[in-house]
């Protein structure tokens, strides 16, 4: 039996290529997929002005929804001798900002059983000197995960994070690539840090889409408030 047959499931896409692979995967486990973003079924700017927008066309289309998930973050490369307070602050206002719509919507609006995935990132929760200021930004989701996830309580709503490590997406390569010239580092930083992982190879988006889909469905029911590793062993390498 499918993962989650009869399921209706708001993804929210980046348009790094995660999305595609999210929505692909939900599709095969039984749900209905709404796509967010690039090429989706609507449109989603990646801001939290979007969000309500794209719940209510979800909803509409089909008559409610049981499951979220959120987009990938998006990372910089900027060493601390460039750091700008400006920046840090407009970088976490839009990361806390985003995830507390999303979050605000799924208690507002999503049927009992239901269920949303936050898309996080390692390096969130431990940095190096070009993605301190990012990371910094993205730290705020694991006490707001946490928070929803104790309020969805009452509601009959869980609510987890997946924190990603390197994935093969062009997003990824793309930073891996901005890392590089930041740093000085003339060789491949994709494949350097592929090498430091434990597994010995990055994940792909399919294997993180297939995560989600587990933690969505009702066979990970008693998962909830956790922040999930999807990094291969790398952050504890």
């Amino acid at each position: 039996m499918a993962l989650l047959n009869g399921k209706r499931c708001l993804v929210f896409d980046a348009g790094d290529g995660m999305g595609a692979a999210l929505a692909a995967s939900l599709a095969a486990e039984g749900a209905q997929v709404w796509r967010a973003g690039p090429d989706g079924n609507g449109p989603f700017d990646g801001q939290a002005q979007g969000v309500d927008g794209a719940f209510a066309a979800a909803q509409q289309a089909f008559g409610g929804l049981d499951a979220i998930v959120g987009p990938a973050p998006q990372l910089e490369a900027i060493l601390p001798k460039d750091w700008d307070t400006a920046q840090f602050a407009a970088l976490a206002a839009r990361h806390g900002a985003l995830t507390a719509a999303i979050g605000r919507a799924a208690l507002a609006g999503l049927a009992a059983p239901g269920a949303v995935c936050f898309l996080g990132s390692v390096w969130g929760l431990a940095s190096s000197p070009d993605s301190g200021l990012a990371g910094g930004a993205l730290a705020a989701l694991g006490p707001l995960t946490k928070a929803l996830a104790l309020e969805g309580v009452g509601r009959g709503i869980r609510v987890n994070a997946a924190y990603l490590g390197l994935i093969d997406t062009p997003a990824m390569r793309a930073w891996c690539a901005q890392r590089g010239a930041v740093g000085g580092i003339t060789d491949d930083v994709f494949a350097r840090t592929a090498a430091k992982i434990p597994l010995g190879r990055a994940g792909t988006a399919q294997e993180v889409a297939r995560s989600v889909a587990f933690l969505l469905s009702e066979h990970a029911r008693f998962i909830n408030g956790a922040t999930i590793l999807l990094d291969g062993g790398l952050l504890y390498a």
